[in-house]
C-alpha cells in the first residue's frame, strides 16, 4: 500500500511542476522590474520597484522608501508568508514568471514580470550562523561543544569534526557530546545550523582531546632524599609527540613542586627523609591539554633514628630509647635487631624493652626506621646493649688475722666473658679481682668495715651486694695484775687497732665474780676483794661482735697484816699475841713469826694460831719482833711489828736529895745486872694534877726551874731504850712553871691552825697549858692542852689570828708568849658546765668564806693550757673557742697575799660535733645502707657514733667509728626512723641527725596480661603483704604513672596496635617503691574505617576495596573475599587499597577486612560489593531468525544466545534497519551514529539506516526466546517502528544493551555500553494492491520518468551553480 501511493505522489509532483514552468509569460518591456531581496545578516527582506510603482507587502512589517520596501523585523530560519501586489500596469492578469539569481553570497534576486496574483507567498531565512562555540569539557575520548543559539529558528544541527576520525552528528540543542575519540588528537570542529533544507556552516574550531595518562606508574628506586619514578607510555599514543609533568604534594594536599619532562622516568630530589609523597604524574599533549592524573603514594627511605641509647638495663632486659628521624612520625615503625641468638622484634613507638636475655652477656643491637606501608627501611643504628650480671650471692666475710678480710662468694657464670669483680671498702676503696675470693690488707684490726661486691662484665656492673663485718683484733698484751690486800690493779697494752670495749674479767676458782668495761682507759682496779686469794685475769678487747680475750694472767692479793701486836712482858719472858687479819677468816693463812736481840741470832717460827709466847729472856733487854701474815702464792702481808723490852727491876732507894722554889734534886738505886740503856723516867705530878716526865740515864737528878709552891708528885720507872719500864716508886714535891718557849705557828689549811711550843725551861711532869685565841673567831677563844702543841680549828680564813700560850704546874701560869699569823685563803671547789656546747665550758664557784686577793683559773687538756687571773668579786667564767669532743681540766687558785690555794683538778668534757646528713646509699627489701658525712673539727679517735633505728616492729642501736653503716634483717616495707648522733668523751653526745626511710617492699610476683582491647590493656599481678598502693608505669613516646590500691588495672586511652612496656612496682604509704617487675603487651589492632568497594564498569571485571588507616600502628591488612558459595581469594597487603580480579561481571560479593597488628587482629569489617558490567557480548546473527515476511514489516525470533550476560546482563535490546549504505558506519565502520537515526530520518531520506525498535529485556535469568516485529508502528521514546517499504532490500543487525542512557529521547550513544551484531539481509515482498494497476500506468510512467529526468538534470545544474539557493513552495495551488 506504502509503495502505491508513493508512486502516486510522484507522478502527481511531476506534473504539477512541468505545468509551472511552462506557464511563465515573459514580462513585457514598459513595465518596471519587481523583485526582492534577502540580507541574512539584517533579518531583512527589500521589496524593489523599478518605476517607483506601488508595490506593498502584506502580513509583516514595512518600511516604504521611494523605491522599495524594506520588510523589517524577520528571523533568520524562520518561514514567512506574504503578498506581492503590483501595479495593474505592470502585473496584469497573468500568470507569475519569476527567476532566483544569486547576485552575491548573501543577495538572492527573485525577478518576476508582469502581475503577480495576489495570493500568499512563504519565504524561509537562512539560519544564523552558530558563533562562540565552546569546548565545555575535554576527555580522552569525548568532547562536549556547548554554544549560544544563534538568532531566529534553528531545526537542528549538525557537529562534524575531522580530524583522525571524523565523525558528524545531529542534535536538536545547543549541547553536544562527541564521543569515541581518539586521545591526543587534534580535530577541526564545525557546527551547522539547519532551518528546513538551509544549512549555515559556523567557522572552524581547532580543538583536541586529552591525552591518554601515563600508564604503569611505579617507583624504581628510592633514598632519603628523592624517589626515582618510573612509567610506560600512554596507550594509544604512539608517535605523538607529549610531556609529563610529575609533581608531588605532601599528605596535607599542599603541591610543593612539579618536573616536567620528555622521558619515561625521572627523579623527584630535596625531599624529606621518611616521609609520604603523593604522586601525581600527568601527559600533556597538544593545546598544552592534560590527562587524567595518575596517583601513586611513595615514601622516601628514612633516616637512622637518633640518640639511641640503653637504659633501664636489669640482668634479663635492656631498654632501647632513641628519637625517630626526622620525618613522618605516624609512618615509622622500628624493626629491633639483636644478636645471639639472633632475633628481630617491631614496634612502633620509641622505646622497647628486649626481655629474656641471659645475664652479664654482650648483645650487639641495631634498629631500622621502618615504613611498613612501603616495605622500605632505613640505614641500621648500631649499639652494644649489655645485660647487667648477676649480682654475687652468698657474700661472706671472714677475718683472717687483724688486718686481713677474706671475702668469698658464688657467682654463676653463663657465658665465656671476662668476669671481674669489683670491691670496695666503705664506699671508697676499690679493688679489682676475676675469683670470687679475694684477701682485703692493710685492714685497721677491730675496725667495722662495709664491702660491696660489684660483677663487671663487658663493662657493665650489677647490683651491688653489701656486707659489714669487723677486723680481727690482737690480744692485749704486757698485762699485769698487781694486787693488795683488797683490790688488784690490771693493766695492759692496747691491741693494734680500733677497740670500742675492754671487757676485763676477774675469775675466783674459775668462776667469773667481778667484770669491768672500760673505752678508753688501760687500768681496770678491782676492788673488795678477799686479802691473799689468788685470782686469775683475762682482758677481751671488742670491737663490735669481734672478741679476743687476752692469755690468762694468775696473780693473787696481799694478805692482810695480823692486827695490832699485843705483849705481856714479864722480867724473863714475852707473850705475844695479835688480832686476826681483816677478811681472811674464809682464807687459808699461817703466820710468820721473827724476834731477835743485838745479841741473839733471829729466830723464826711459824705460828698457826694469833698467838705465841717467847721465854727464857733476859730482863730489861729489847727485843724485835715481827709478825706476817702469809697467804696465796707464799705472800706474806705487810709486817707488823713491835720491839719489846722484856721488863727491868724497878728502882730501890729512891730518895730527894735536896730541892729549892726551882728544883728538886732525886735519887735511887738499881741492881739489875743488864743495864745498858737503861733510862729512868721521873714523872712530876703536879698539885693540879698536871704532870711531866724526865728520863735521866744516871741514878740522881735534879729537876730545876721547878715553880715553887707547886706540888709535884714524883714517880720514878725504870725502862729499858724500848720503853719497858719497871714498876714505877712514887714521890711527891712541888715546883713553879716557867713559860714556854719557841712558841711556833704552821699553818695547816684553810682554816686551821697548829701552834707548837718547847716544854718551859726545867719542865717537870704535872704542867699543862692554857691557849687564847682572838681576832679571827667571832669571840675570843681559851683552850687547854696538856702537850706541846694544839691545832685550832674553825678559823676564819684569809685574817690574821692572834694566839697566847701560857704554861701551868700545880695550878699557876707561866709568863705568856704570843704569836700572830696570817691564814691561808679558803680552797674553792669549781663547778663545770658544758650546756651542751660544743665549744664552751661554765666555770662557777662559791665565794669563800674570808678574805682573798684574787683568782687564778686554769684550763688544760692534752698538753695545752690557759690561764685566767680573775678579782675577788667574781663567781663564774666561760671558756670559749674551745675543741669539740675534747676533755678540759680545770683547777680554781685562790691567792690571798703570798697564799695560794689551788682546789683539786675537775675535768669536764666539750659535746662532740654532730654528724652531717643522712643518706641511704643502698636500699633493699631487708637491708639499708646509710653514709653521713663525718663529723668535723675533732679529734680522731676521740669520738664514734652512736646509730639508733626504730620502727613499730623493732629497734636497735649500734656504735661505729666509721660514717657508714649496713643495717640488714630489716622489715620489708616497713619505715624507720634512724638517727646518728656524736658520741664523744664522758659519753656526751651531740645533737642527733634524724632521717626517715623505708625499706622496699618485696616486689610484685606474677605479672600478667589479663586482657587487651584496642585502646586498653588490663594487667593483674598477685599482692604483696602490706602494701597498700601498687605503681604502674606504662613507657611508649613518654611515661604515664598510674597509682592502684589494687592488685589489677586496666589502662586506657592506648594506641591500638602499638608495643607497651609496663612495669608495676608496689609502693608503701611514703612512695618508697619495690622492684619493678616488667612485661611487655601490645593493644588490639583497631578496624579501618570508610571501607568502600567499587567495581568499575568497562574494564575487566574487577573491584576495587579501598579503606582509611585506621588509628595506631599496624602490620598490614588481611583480606577475604566470599561469594555466596565459597571463599574466593585471601591475602595480605600493607596498602589502603586491593584490586580483587578474575571475577564474574554483575556479581554479588561479600569482603571481609582485618586489620593486622603487633597484638590481636582487629574486629572484621565486611562490605557487599557488586561488580560493574561492559559491553555486552556481540551478538551472533546466527541467532536471529525471520519467522514472518510481509510487504511493509517483517518478524524475527531472538534466541536465547542474544541474551549471553557474560559481561552484564542484557537491559535492553533492539534492531537496526539498514536500506542502504550510510555515513554514519561506510565512513567510520561505526554504527555509533547510526543509532540516533530514526524512522522520521529514514522517512526524510536523511539516513539509511535507522534504530527501529529498543525493547526492554524481562527479568528472569533465564531467558527464553524473543519475537520482535519490525514495522508494527510502535513507538519507545522518539524512536517509531515504522512501516518498511515493499519490496525493499534490508540489512537487519540486532543490538544489546548491558547500560543504556538516553539524551533527548535519543540513545546517548557515549553513555551507553552496547554491542551490534553483523548484519543479516531482508527482502519484503511486494504490495498485493500494486501488482493489479501496474500496467495501467506504464505508459504515464514513461512521461514522467522523461520529465523527471528533465528535472534533475536542471536542479543538478541549479545546485552546481548556487548552493544556497532558497526555495519558495507554494502553500496553496493556483487554481
Amino acid at each position: 500500500m506504502g509503495q502505491h501511493n508513493l508512486l502516486q505522489a510522484s507522478v502527481f509532483r511531476a506534473t504539477v511542476l512541468f505545468a509551472v514552468l511552462v506557464s511563465i509569460p515573459h514580462v513585457s518591456s514598459d513595465c518596471s522590474l519587481c523583485h526582492y531581496k534577502i540580507n541574512p545578516t539584517t533579518s531583512e527582506i527589500t521589496m524593489f520597484v523599478g518605476d517607483g510603482s506601488f508595490c506593498s507587502v502584506q502580513n509583516t512589517n514595512i518600511t516604504n522608501t521611494p523605491n522599495s520596501i524594506i520588510v523589517t523585523g524577520l528571523q533568520p530560519g524562520n518561514t514567512y508568508f506574504f503578498q506581492i501586489n503590483c501595479s495593474e500596469v505592470c502585473c496584469g492578469n497573468f500568470s507569475t514568471n519569476a527567476s532566483i539569481t544569486q547576485l552575491n553570497s548573501t543577495t538572492i534576486y527573485l525577478n518576476g514580470t508582469g502581475q503577480l496574483s495576489l495570493t500568499n507567498q512563504s519565504f524561509t531565512l537562512r539560519p544564523a550562523q552558530v558563533e562562540n562555540i565552546t569546548v565545555l569539557n575535554s576527555s580522552n575520548s569525548s568532547l562536549t561543544v556547548v554554544w549560544a543559539a544563534p538568532l531566529g529558528h534553528v531545526d537542528s544541527y549538525e557537529v562534524s569534526v575531522s580530524g583522525a576520525e571524523p565523525k558528524t552528528i545531529t542534535i536538536y540543542n545547543s549541547t553536544s557530546v562527541i564521543g569515541n575519540l581518539t586521545a591526543g588528537r587534534v580535530y577541526n570542529l564545525t557546527v551547522t545550523s539547519i532551518s528546513g533544507v538551509l544549512k549555515n556552516i559556523s567557522n572552524i574550531l581547532q580543538t583536541a582531546t586529552k591525552p591518554n595518562p601515563p600508564e604503569a606508574l611505579s617507583v624504581s628506586g628510592q633514598t632519603n632524599v628523592s624517589i626515582s619514578l618510573l612509567w610506560s607510555k600512554p596507550l594509544s599514543m604512539d608517535g605523538l609527540t607529549v610531556s609529563y609533568e610529575v609533581y608531588r604534594s605532601n599528605p596535607s594536599g599542599v603541591n610543593l613542586t612539579s618536573i616536567q619532562t620528555t622521558s619515561l622516568n625521572t627523579t623527584l630530589t630535596n625531599l624529606l627523609p621518611g616521609s609520604q609523597y603523593d604522586i601525581t604524574a600527568v601527559t600533556i599533549g597538544v593545546q598544552d591539554l592534560r590527562s587524567s592524573n595518575v596517583n601513586l603514594i611513595a615514601y622516601t627511605v628514612p633516616n637512622t633514628v637518633q640518640n639511641l641509647v640503653v637504659s633501664a638495663v636489669s640482668t634479663n632486659s635492656v631498654n632501647l630509647t632513641w628519637l625517630p628521624p626526622n620525618g613522618t612520625f605516624n609512618l615509622f615503625s622500628y624493626s629491633i635487631s639483636i644478636s645471639s641468638p639472633d632475633q628481630t622484634l617491631n614496634t612502633t613507638s620509641n622505646n622497647y624493652q628486649i626481655t629474656q636475655l641471659q645475664p652479664g652477656t654482650q648483645y650487639n643491637c641495631s634498629i631500622r626506621t621502618l615504613i611498613i606501608a612501603a616495605s622500605i627501611s632505613g640505614p641500621s643504628q648500631f649499639i652494644q646493649c649489655n645485660t647487667k650480671p648477676l649480682s654475687v650471692t652468698n657474700l661472706t666475710a671472714s677475718p683472717v688475722g687483724t688486718t686481713v678480710m677474706r671475702l668469698s662468694w658464688s657467682y654463676q657464670r653463663n657465658n665465656r666473658s671476662l668476669y671481674l669483680f669489683n670491691v670496695s671498702v666503705n664506699g671508697e676503696r676499690w679493688i679489682q679481682n676475676n675469683s670470687e675470693t679475694i684477701n682485703v690488707f692493710d685492714l685497721i684490726p677491730g675496725n667495722n668495715y662495709t664491702f660491696t661486691v660489684l660483677t663487671v662484665v663487658n663493662g657493665m656492673i650489677s647490683e651491688p651486694v653489701a656486707i659489714s663485718a669487723f677486723t680481727g683484733l690482737g690480744k692485749a698484751s704486757n698485762i699485769s695484775a698487781v694486787g693488795s690486800t683488797q683490790s688488784m690493779r690490771v693493766d695492759w697494752r692496747p691491741p693494734a687497732g680500733i677497740v670500742s670495749l675492754y671487757n676485763v674479767k676477774i675469775q675466783l676458782n674459775g668462776t667469773v665474780i667481778k667484770t669491768e668495761n672500760r673505752t678508753n682507759e688501760t687500768t681496770v682496779v678491782f676492788s673488795d676483794l678477799l686479802p691473799g686469794t689468788q685470782y686469775l685475769v683475762i682482758v677481751t678487747s671488742i670491737s663490735g661482735p669481734i672478741k679476743q680475750d687476752s692469755d690468762c694472767v694468775l696473780n693473787a692479793t696481799l694478805p692482810t697484816s695480823p692486827g695490832e701486836l699485843r705483849t705481856e712482858r714479864s722480867t724473863n719472858s714475852l707473850n705475844i699475841s695479835w688480832a686476826r687479819p681483816l677478811n681472811m677468816s674464809l682464807v687459808s693463812h699461817y703466820y710468820v713469826l721473827q724476834y731477835s736481840n743485838s745479841a741473839l741470832i733471829t729466830n723464826s717460827m711459824n705460828c698457826s694460831q694469833n698467838y705465841s709466847s717467847l721465854t727464857g729472856l733476859s730482863a730489861g733487854v729489847q727485843y724485835s719482833i715481827t709478825v706476817r701474815t702469809v697467804g696465796a702464792l707464799g705472800y706474806l702481808s705487810s709486817p707488823q711489828n713491835i720491839t719489846a723490852y722484856t721488863n727491868p727491876t724497878s728502882v730501890s732507894d729512891l730518895r730527894v736529895n735536896g730541892y729549892t722554889e726551882t728544883s728538886i734534886t732525886l735519887s735511887w738505886e738499881q741492881h739489875d745486872v743488864q743495864q745498858s740503856g737503861y733510862s729512868y723516867l721521873l714523872t712530876f705530878t703536879h698539885p693540879n694534877g698536871t704532870f711531866d716526865q724526865k728520863t735521866v740515864s744516871n741514878t740522881t737528878v735534879q729537876l730545876l726551874s721547878l715553880q715553887s709552891a707547886s706540888q709535884y708528885n714524883i714517880s720514878i720507872i725504870t725502862q729499858t731504850a724500848g720503853g719497858t719500864k719497871s714498876n714505877p716508886q712514887f714521890i711527891t714535891a712541888c715546883s713553879k712553871p716557867l713559860p714556854v718557849s719557841s712558841l711556833r705557828c704552821t699553818v695547816l689549811n684553810v682554816s686551821a691552825v697548829r701552834l707548837n711550843w718547847s716544854h718551859p725551861q726545867e719542865y717537870r711532869d704535872g704542867f699543862s697549858y692554857q691557849v687564847l685565841v682572838s681576832n679571827c673567831t667571832e669571840n675570843s677563844r681559851n683552850l687547854s692542852t696538856s702537850s706541846e702543841n694544839i691545832t685550832i680549828q674553825d678559823l676564819e680564813p684569809g685574817t690574821m689570828c692572834q694566839f697566847i700560850v701560857y704554861s701551868l704546874a700545880c695550878g699557876i701560869l707561866g709568863k705568856p708568849e704570843n704569836i700572830s699569823v696570817l691564814m691561808k685563803p679558803s680552797t674553792v671547789i669549781p663547778k663545770l658546765y658544758n650546756e651542751g656546747s660544743n665549744h664552751s665550758v661554765l666555770v662557777t664557784w662559791d665565794h669563800p668564806v674570808g678574805g682573798l686577793d684574787q683568782y687564778i683559773l686554769k684550763i688544760s687538756s692534752n698538753g695545752w693550757s690557759s690561764s685566767t687571773v680573775l678579782n675577788s668579786t667574781e663567781h663564774n667564767h666561760t671558756f670559749t673557742q674551745l675543741k669539740a669532743a675534747t676533755v678540759f681540766i680545770v683547777t680554781l687558785t685562790t691567792v690571798n697575799a703570798a697564799f695560794q690555794e689551788t682546789s683539786r683538778p675537775v675535768e669536764m668534757a666539750t659535746y662532740p660535733n654532730r654528724p652531717g646528713e643522712i643518706k641511704d646509699l643502698l636500699k633493699s627489701n631487708h637491708s639499708l645502707l646509710f653514709q653521713w658525712a663525718e663529723a668535723q673539727d675533732m679529734t680522731a679517735g676521740s669520738f664514734s657514733y652512736n646509730l639508733t633505728y626504730w620502727s613499730s616492729y623493732n629497734n636497735g642501736h649500734y656504735l661505729t667509728l666509721n660514717y657508714t653503716f649496713l643495717l640488714d634483717g630489716l622489715r620489708s616495707g616497713t619505715p624507720y626512723t634512724v638517727s646518728v648522733a656524736t658520741v664523744g668523751p664522758m659519753n656526751f653526745s651531740s645533737e642527733s641527725v634524724r632521717y626517715n626511710v623505708t625499706t622496699k617492699p618485696n616486689p610484685v610476683q606474677n605479672l600478667q596480661v589479663q586482657s587487651t582491647q584496642t585502646n586498653t590493656i588490663s594487667v593483674v599481678w598477685a599482692r604483696v603483704e602490706e602494701v597498700p598502693n601498687y605503681v604502674v608505669r606504662v613507657y611508649s613516646n613518654k611515661v604515664e604513672n598510674y597509682t592502684t590500691s589494687s592488685n589489677r588495672m586496666t589502662i586506657e586511652s592506648l594506641m591500638p596496635s602499638t608495643h607497651y612496656n609496663i612495669s608495676v612496682q608496689s609502693s608503701t604509704s611514703d612512695n618508697t617503691e619495690g622492684e619493678a617487675l616488667w612485661l611487655q603487651a601490645c593493644t588490639d589492632a583497631a578496624p579501618v574505617g570508610n571501607v568502600t568497594c567499587t567495581g568499575p564498569n568497562l574494564t575487566l571485571p574487577m573491584l576495587t576495596l579501598s579503606w582509611s588507616r585506621p588509628p595506631g600502628g599496624n602490620l598490614g591488612f588481611e583480606i577475604k573475599l566470599v561469594s555466596v558459595s565459597e571463599e574466593l581469594e585471601n591475602n595480605l597487603t600493607t596498602n589502603l587499597n586491593y584490586n580483587f580480579t578474575g571475577l564474574k561481571y554483575n556479581g554479588q560479593y561479600s569482603a571481609k577486612l582485618w586489620t593486622l597488628g603487633c597484638g590481636k587482629n582487629s574486629t572484621v569489617k565486611e562490605i557487599s560489593c557488586m561488580t560493574g558490567f561492559t559491553r555486552p557480548v556481540v551478538p551472533k546473527v546466527t541467532a536471529v531468525s525471520v519467522s514472518e515476511l510481509q510487504y511493509n514489516k517483517f518478524t524475527l525470533i531472538l534466541h536465547q544466545d542474544i541474551f549471553n550476560d557474560t559481561n552484564g546482563p542484557v537491559s535492553y535490546y533492539g534492531v537496526l534497519v539498514s536500506s542502504g549504505t550510510d555515513d554514519c558506519w561506510v565512513k567510520t565502520k561505526k554504527l555509533n551514529r547510526c543509532l540516533l537515526n530514526t524512522y522520521e530520518d529514514w522517512k526524510a531520506k536523511r539516513c539509511n539506516t535507522f534504530l527501529a525498535v529498543v525493547k526492554t529485556t524481562p527479568g528472569s535469568r533465564s531467558m527464553q526466546d524473543q519475537t520482535i516485529i519490525i514495522g508494527d508502528e510502535t513507538m519507545w521514546n522518539s524512536y517509531k517502528n515504522g512501516e518498511l517499504n515493499a519490496k525493499g532490500s534490508y540489512n537487519v543487525a540486532v543490538i544489546t544493551f548491558t547500560h543504556l542512557e538516553l539524551n533527548n529521547s535519543l540513545v546517548d550513544v557515549s553513555n551507553s555500553y552496547y554491542s551490534i551484531s553483523e548484519f543479516s539481509p531482508i527482502t519484503l515482498p511486494e504490495n498485493p494492491v500494486v501488482i493489479g494497476g501496474a500496467a495501467a500506468g506504464i505508459g504515464v510512467a514513461v512521461v514522467l520518468v522523461v520529465i523527471i529526468i528533465g528535472v534533475v538534470v536542471f536542479r543538478r545544474k541549479q545546485r552546481k551553480d548556487d548552493s544556497i539557493s532558497v526555495p519558495i513552495h507554494s502553500i496553496r495551488n493556483k487554481v
